[in-house]
């Protein structure tokens, strides 16, 4: 539904016939809302398993009394101020017994027994099967509220009487007492819609009913001893031949309560048919909704007591769902022929049917609706349908609200008195449909989630009331091109997720009717002439995430007026389908993620008329076509979002070419968001017609168009419009005029781009990011602009070329100064930018800069620097970060803003002088030469004494941090994936077993964060790193970035953080010019080496003491694992639960809701957005959990179950997505409900169609804030170059996590569980 539709209009489509709860959803405390109602029909389309309803209240005026049998009490709570009747009108003050039989308090019959303490005596023959079966102790809700449904056009009220069955009673027994006393109220007045919910916290709790007398009775005669279990089950159900007070013979016996229109629905409870009987005795039954674990048990009397059929002789809906028996209970409820007449619906989902009782199709004779979803079906089911539409009973019928979502969004036509005829097979086994033929007045058809591969032509023949057909999440490759013949009347047909690879152009001709049609994620690629040319009355094309290259320009018929929608994304489009701009009715068109590079209007006036493009935008009030002199009173959209359009095209136009320009400019709203629209010259040809037709007043300049059109490409331009640019700002790349004298594209440095400014005829060089260590040595003639960021260059030469410089970049360099000749060589220069750098000082005023940026360098403020103070004072136009610029004050910690540093403060240091220095050396010259030797030689050999001291003595009196209270970790441990374990075992293990904390990349970083973050986060709460470099060390993306921000905090703070171990490597293979100082010094310790260990700890800095570990302990007790109580889980724990299979299994099928069409997008929101706000309330997370058809049974195991089992919430497309909602829906909402996101990554991946939409939905999420994490899982054998580059970036640049991980589990916990990364970052 639109997402317009807010949740008011959900409830009300709630109150009769809602959605099947999720039978965990109960017992976790996440109970859905969901209703039946008389008809037990589909009011919203949530799930794969929810066309039955249940009861949710909607009115504003509710009074809710709830009585807990347990301690005698009895509450009412209200949500307004006054009581309300049952009639929903207004009454005075209730007390809290007013009119209600509270059990808790006394027996209906005198007998002076509180229910409370009644029990009925069971023991058996074997003493260990005796056992004590009490009162039932529940919860009571009584709510009132309007309901959906009229009579004689008056709406009547609706009251649901709620007995929540609590914990810790396997098998309790209710009596009439508790039911009836609930009615009395209700005795007289206008027909009620009453709800009967029994629901059992404990799944498959047994809930027998018994009269009055038996109780009474059976306490006098059972004395302490009791009778047997067996017993109580047949004494339970004497309810003939015996006179007793309020017993059988008595003429009030049964009391009937004729207007309640009755609705019994039970939920995880055994309710025992004797119960269900005595409902059907005192009110109308109309509708019976036996819901998840042991709803059916009490089917199992039927075979002993066949009278008990009599409890369906007036349902007209029939409900069964979660039920593990079900095939078993349709057997039993096979013998109650002759009680089933009025049953116009039957429903049976998730129930383990493998094929459907032949007796039962007898004993059906005017059933109209069959549901069989969730089953294990291998074929579909022949049935005697009956003839014509069923009415509602009792003159009832929908108000228009619950009748539009009845009717599947107005999606089939249906008198609001009358039941609608379905037939849906749903995620069943149905592999072969070549000789099934379905006869029967269907409205309504889906055979989704199949595995559905062959149909033949015939099987919808006989079926021409069809409005909706399904054969969605199939495997289809083909269909016979008479597939649709006489289905005229059908108006949505959805095939979407199949894998067909060509439609005849003549399937569809038969369709006059079709107004929606549904083809996204199969494998077209071609859509060829009058492929939908006789569907004049569609409004919804899809054909999303097919292989589309080509359209024909008639394929769809420009006479399509009706056609307002269409979605072309994530289709390999390499053209622009020039039909779009010919469709009259056309409002949105979807070509997202299209591999579209240019948008070419001389190419479109090409293969159109300007006249088609008028007759496209034909007035819709008038008939006329539009004048280029209009003003549009509506926009139509054209979406290009995120895909490669990198161009408009409008030079070598003629006049139509332009019109047709400005038409498009004018008329459609053109999204490029996401897009890599380059402004470089070419854009020009764009402004250029703007600024000439806006000077003819035909454009303003402020059209939607115009503002979508943002630049990408350069980066100093990105953002701005293209209709804000100024000629001189576009560059386009040099290229060589192939004269001898030519140098320009020759002399262009390696590794960098070489630009030509517009008009202004100036070169640029960008060397960004190209690994320079020094100033290229040449750039081509004419060069006044030099781009130079994000290079190791430390220093600059005086170069000819830098004479004529206008613009020099140096940001992010290591420049250590700047020399003054160097700077005033460049006469010229206007703007430098040497910000990020090591400059410590500035050596003098840069009068010729007009801009500049110094911040983030190493500043002194002493007396050498004072003047800078003064100059970044008065300069501060000319200075764009002057506020930003901090210095070091001797003796002082941290860094200080410059300017704000007092003058007092700028000071230096006396160097002592010559004579001074004498002094000392007059000290006897013979005495010291010996041991100023030996100090040369200690000195030049330091570092090898001290290590060679603590390896043979244990000492370690130098080079010893001092112990520190603020580092997580003693040492983070950095290695590639073919070192690991070696590591693992001797380093890692030697380090832990010594009390050392380390941080072992390989186990520890956090999952879905890039690896620059781990690092950097390793950094600041680490006191050493140790990098193990083996072969191709430098190819390896974390080893690189450890090693370069290792160095740069060395450099920087100017301590011994860092230490090197080369394993299986030689020192003499490492080229690295900043690793070769360690590699000179010694700095590094070999793994060959047999001091290897005590290299290493002597390496590593002083434990701390015991006191703060225990400290620190408790401070890191975010990583521990804990269930939702908040009791700790350990792995072993985890991994248990997820190798068993059954769990595995079950973790699908707990929650296999699946959702049809209709109100879809409004129940996911509400249903989704539900799961979430438990989620927080618990404290636990929700997960979006995105794989391949071929690694469900992966994911499950090694996935959800252990999430699941901690509590978490997992969001799955086979399990939680709503089907007939489109999917894009689905992955939205999932992405925008769920704190985490998991995405498994194998050779099956990239056949997914649906995983690069998932994947950049999420993505955008994860970078717009970090509270929104995403994680790869990598299989084995996967080959992550067949994925897309953004999925290769993060692979690449990301911490995953792999299949053959040892720690998995661990990190998968911790991903999902931990937030103190976050909020470090």
């Amino acid at each position: 539904m639109e997402g317009n539709k807010n949740v008011t209009l959900w409830l009300l489509c709630c109150c009769f016939l809602a959605q099947i709860v999720n039978t965990t959803a109960f017992v976790s405390s996440t109970t859905k809302a969901t209703n039946i109602s008389s008809e037990g029909n589909r009011t919203s389309n949530t799930s794969a398993d929810d066309d039955v309803y249940l009861h949710l209240p909607s009115s504003s005026n509710e009074t809710r009394l709830e009585f807990d049998l347990s301690g005698g009490t009895t509450t009412m709570t209200s949500t307004s101020s006054t009581p309300v009747s049952h009639d929903g009108n207004r009454v005075g003050p209730i007390t809290p017994n007013a009119g209600i039989v509270t059990p808790a308090n006394t027996d209906k019959n005198g007998s002076g027994h509180t229910q409370a303490n009644r029990t009925a005596k069971s023991s058996s023959n074997d003493p260990s099967q005796a056992a004590n079966i009490f009162l039932c102790r529940y919860q009571f809700t009584q709510i009132f509220s309007d309901s959906l449904y009229t009579i004689d056009n008056v709406l009547l009220k609706s009251a649901e009487l709620d007995f929540t069955i609590l914990p810790g009673q396997s098998r309790c027994y209710m009596t009439r007492e508790d039911f009836e006393s609930r009615l009395r109220n209700f005795t007289t007045g206008p027909e009620l819609v009453g709800h009967f919910w029994f629901k059992c916290r404990e799944p498959g709790t047994q809930v027998l009913f018994m009269e009055n007398y038996e109780v009474e009775n059976m306490s006098e005669e059972g004395g302490g001893g009791g009778e047997g279990a067996e017993q109580l089950e047949k004494d339970v159900n004497l309810t003939e031949g015996r006179k007793t007070r309020g017993g059988p013979d008595d003429p009030n016996y049964y009391n009937f309560y004729p207007n309640f229109i009755g609705y019994l629905k039970t939920l995880n409870c055994g309710v025992s048919l004797k119960g269900i009987d005595i409902v059907a005795n005192m009110t109308d039954l109309k509708v019976l909704g036996l819901l998840g674990t042991g709803a059916t048990s009490g089917f199992a009397e039927l075979e002993s007591r066949p009278e008990l059929c009599r409890a369906f002789r007036g349902v007209a809906s029939l409900v069964m769902a979660h039920d593990l028996h079900g095939q078993r209970s349709l057997e039993l409820l096979s013998l109650c022929a002759g009680n089933l007449n009025n049953i116009a619906e039957l429903f049976l989902v998730n129930g383990s049917l493998t094929y459907f009782p032949e007796r039962l199709k007898a004993a059906l004779p005017n059933n109209r609706a069959l549901m069989l979803k969730g089953n294990k079906l291998t074929s579909p089911v022949y049935f005697p349908w009956s003839p014509g539409y069923a009415e509602l009973p009792r003159n009832l019928s929908r108000n228009y609200k619950f009748n539009f979502l009845y009717s599947y969004d107005d999606m089939i036509d249906i008198e609001p008195n009358l039941f609608r005829r379905v037939y849906v097979f749903d995620g069943n086994r149905i592999q072969n449909m070549t000789t099934f033929e379905l006869t029967g007045e269907f409205q309504y058809v889906s055979f989704e989630y199949n595995e559905l591969r062959k149909i033949t032509d015939s099987v919808f023949r006989q079926v021409e009331d069809l409005q909706f057909l399904s054969l969605a999440n199939n495997k289809l490759e083909s269909l016979p091109e008479d597939l649709f013949v006489g289905l005229s009347k059908l108006k949505k047909l959805d095939l979407h997720n199949n894998k067909l690879k060509h439609i005849s152009p003549n399937i569809f001709r038969s369709l006059r009717n079709l107004e929606h049609l549904n083809l996204a994620g199969n494998q077209l690629t071609v859509l060829q002439d009058n492929l939908f040319l006789s569907l004049q009355k569609l409004t919804d094309l899809i054909l999303s995430n097919n292989s589309i290259s080509e359209i024909s320009r008639h394929a769809i018929s420009p006479l399509s007026v009706q056609l307002k929608h269409v979605d072309l994304q994530n289709n390999p489009l390499t053209e622009f389908p020039v039909v779009l701009l010919l469709l009259a009715g056309l409002e949105e068109a979807n070509l997202d993620r299209t591999h579209i590079e240019v948008l070419d209007f001389v190419e479109i006036d090409r293969e159109t008329f300007l006249m088609e493009i008028m007759r496209g935008l034909v007035n819709p009030s008038s008939g006329e076509y539009a004048k280029i002199t209009d003003t549009p009173t509506y926009q139509k959209r054209i979406s290009l979002r995120h895909s490669k359009l990198r161009s408009v095209v409008v030079y070598d136009k003629t006049p139509e070419t332009l019109q047709t320009f400005i038409f498009v400019i004018k008329f459609y709203t053109v999204n490029v968001e996401g897009s890599p629209l380059a402004c470089d010259a070419n854009i020009l040809n764009v402004t250029h017609e703007v600024e000439s037709w806006k000077a003819k007043g035909i454009l303003t300049g402020e059209e939607p168009c115009l503002k979508q059109w943002k630049c990408a490409w350069p980066e100093d331009l990105h953002g701005r419009t293209v209709t804000s640019l100024k000629d001189e700002e576009t560059y386009t790349l040099m290229e060589s005029s192939g004269g001898e004298n030519d140098s320009s594209s020759s002399s262009c440095p390696e590794a960098c781009a070489c630009y030509m400014r517009t008009r202004v005829q100036t070169g640029i060089v960008d060397c960004k990011r190209a690994g320079l260590t020094s100033l290229p040595p040449r750039v081509p003639p004419n060069t006044r602009e030099l781009w130079l960021q994000n290079n190791t260059i430390k220093s600059l030469e005086k170069l000819p070329y830098l004479r004529d410089l206008h613009h020099l970049k140096l940001s992010s360099n290591n420049l250590q100064d700047l020399p003054q000749d160097v700077i005033s060589f460049m006469k010229d220069l206007r703007l430098l930018y040497v910000d990020d750098n090591w400059l410590t000082g500035l050596s003098s005023p840069l009068e010729q800069v007009k801009q500049l940026r110094v911040a983030g360098n190493r500043f002194r403020c002493d007396c050498h620097t004072l003047w800078m103070k003064d100059w970044l004072l008065g300069h501060q136009n000319v200075v764009e970060d002057w506020l930003d610029v901090q210095c070091s004050v001797e003796g002082k910690d941290g860094w200080q803003v410059f300017t704000s540093v007092p003058n007092d403060q700028f000071i230096c240091k006396a160097s002592a002088t010559l004579g001074q220095l004498a002094v000392p050396i007059a000290v006897p010259v013979t005495f010291f030469a010996a041991i100023l030797t030996l100090c040369i030689v200690a000195f030049l050999q330091r570092r090898r004494l001290k290590v060679l001291l603590y390896i043979h003595t244990g000492l370690h009196p130098f080079d010893r941090d001092l112990p520190d209270d603020v580092s997580l970790y003693d040492v983070t441990v950095c290695c590639g994936l073919g070192s690991r374990d070696w590591v693992l075992q001797n380093v890692i293990k030697p380090l832990e077993e010594r009390g050392f904390r380390v941080f072992f990349y390989s186990r520890d970083a956090f999952v879905g964060v890039t690896t620059l973050e781990n690092v950097h986060y390793c950094i600041e709460n680490s006191r050493r790193l140790v990098v193990v470099l083996g072969e191709s060390w430098d190819q390896d993306d974390l080893l690189v970035t450890a090693t370069r921000e290792a160095l740069a905090k060395c450099h920087k703070d100017i301590v011994h953080f860092l230490t090197v171990v080369v394993h299986q490597l030689s020192p003499k293979d490492i080229d690295n010019k900043d690793m070769q100082q360690y590699i000179k010094g010694q700095r590094y310790i070999d793994t060959e080496d047999k001091h290897f260990l005590k290299k290493l700890l002597y390496e590593m800095p002083e434990l701390m003491n015991k006191v703060h570990h225990d400290d620190e302990k408790e401070e890191m007790d975010y990583l521990q694992v804990t269930d939702i109580q908040g009791k700790p889980v350990t792995l072993n724990d985890i991994a248990v639960a997820a190798d068993d299979e059954n769990l595995a299994v079950n973790a699908l099928n707990l929650r296999n809701l699946r959702s049809g069409i209709g109100n879809a997008a409004v129940v996911i929101d509400v249903d989704m957005k539900q799961h979430h706000a438990h989620a927080e309330e618990r404290d636990v997370k929700s997960v979006f959990v995105w794989y391949a058809e071929d690694d469900l049974q992966y994911t499950l195991r090694q996935i959800v179950v252990p999430l699941e089992t901690l509590g978490h919430k997992c969001i799955l497309q086979d399990r939680d997505f709503c089907i007939g909602a489109a999917i894009q829906e689905n992955i939205v909402q999932a992405a925008e409900t769920c704190e985490r996101s998991v995405f498994v990554l194998s050779n099956q991946t990239p056949r997914n169609e649906w995983f690069t939409f998932a994947f950049h939905v999420t993505f955008d999420r994860h970078l717009q804030g970090k509270e929104q994490q995403m994680a790869l899982v990598t299989r084995e054998g996967v080959d992550v170059t067949n994925c897309v580059e953004e999925v290769q970036q993060v692979v690449k640049t990301s911490a995953v996590l792999s299949e053959g991980d040892p720690w998995f589990q661990a990190r998968l916990v911790k991903f999902v569980q931990c937030d103190v990364m976050v909020r470090n970052l």
